[in-house]
């Protein structure tokens, strides 16, 4: 058995707790090399494959059904540096980090378009109500275009912008500065607001009535949208996570110790779903389950959060 799948095997193998498994939905098997940034809408999966240095054609978007099933490949040549995507307006749209371009291409697949050229090192990227938001690393600005009309910078002197989360009413963003600090700003415009001093390689996810963020090396931590007390919800023991919001749950995962982790927004005791996984990153989540690239793996995965019957899995 090749190494590759060897590893895969003993993933699966690996039980951490309850009757769910991760599930394989695309592997090297369907072409992927590198999977990083993952989107969704209500039926599918969308993520860039990054590809390698020196292959123009091997970087690519892909995407998949949720319940598994073919791959589809919506278009190649896309960037090496391309880590983050989005869906909104029936488009997939991602960043290249290096080319300082915001792409774009049908969710059906076909040629893709350069979205936003000559932008300063764009990086994380959302949509909410047909608008995208980026951060640009090197341009120090948090930027919005609806899918029709021209960007505009919501933020134009950010000290090192890294994470984003966009909701109905504002814009929710990370600085690398010093100290590094968690800011908000009303989609109107307005006041800036710090929200909370962070560590920096978070990621963002509002989730009811509070915003979620993971820290690098630090605590899963929440608080009001607008503000207010802040709560601990977890920990991460050594590196940075990707987080998604579920049926009242925050899923995370952390990418150097290998494990997918919960915890009840009310507060409660965080808890194990499954460890050891090669190098689990970007992540999204639905009623039905929660979804992940791994770039080690070279795959993307599914932990179901119902079984057959729509209920949850027991433990």
């Amino acid at each position: 058995m090749p190494a590759s799948r060897a590893l895969l095997a003993a993933v699966l193998l690996l039980a951490a707790c309850g009757r769910a498994r991760p599930e394989r939905l695309a592997g090297r098997p369907e072409g992927l090399r590198r999977p990083y940034g993952l989107a969704q809408d209500d039926a599918r999966l969308y993520w860039t494959d990054r590809g390698v240095e020196g292959d123009p054609a091997s970087g690519a978007i892909r995407s998949v059904a949720k319940t598994g099933g073919p791959v589809a490949t919506l278009v190649t040549g896309v960037s090496p540096w391309a880590y983050f995507c989005c869906v909104a307006d029936g488009r997939v749209y991602w960043t290249e980090y290096d080319t300082g371009r915001v792409r774009r291409v049908a969710v059906r697949g076909g040629p893709a378009e350069t979205w936003e050229g000559g932008r300063e090192s764009p990086g994380q990227i959302t949509a909410r109500a047909g608008v995208v938001t980026w951060v640009e690393y090197g341009g120090n600005a948090v930027r919005r275009r609806g899918t029709g009309a021209r960007a505009a910078a919501l933020v134009a002197r950010a000290e090192g912008p890294q994470a984003v989360a966009v909701d109905e009413e504002a814009v929710y963003w990370t600085e690398t500065g010093d100290p590094p600090v968690l800011r908000r700003r009303g989609l109107a415009g307005g006041p800036v607001t710090t929200l909370a001093e962070v560590k920096p390689e978070c990621w963002l996810v509002p989730a009811g009535d509070a915003l979620a963020w993971t820290e690098t090396r630090g605590p899963v931590r929440a608080c009001p949208r607008r503000g207010g007390p802040i709560r601990v919800l977890g920990a991460i023991a050594h590196s940075g996570g990707y987080a998604a919001a579920a049926g009242g749950f925050l899923f995370w995962s952390e990418e150097a110790d290998g494990v997918l982790r919960r915890v009840p927004l009310a507060g409660g005791r965080a808890e194990t779903l499954w460890a050891r996984l090669p190098h689990p990153c970007v992540m999204v989540a639905d009623r039905d389950a929660v979804y992940w690239t791994d770039a080690a793996a070279a795959a993307v995965f599914r932990y179901p959060l119902r079984d057959g019957a729509g209920r949850p899995p027991r433990d």
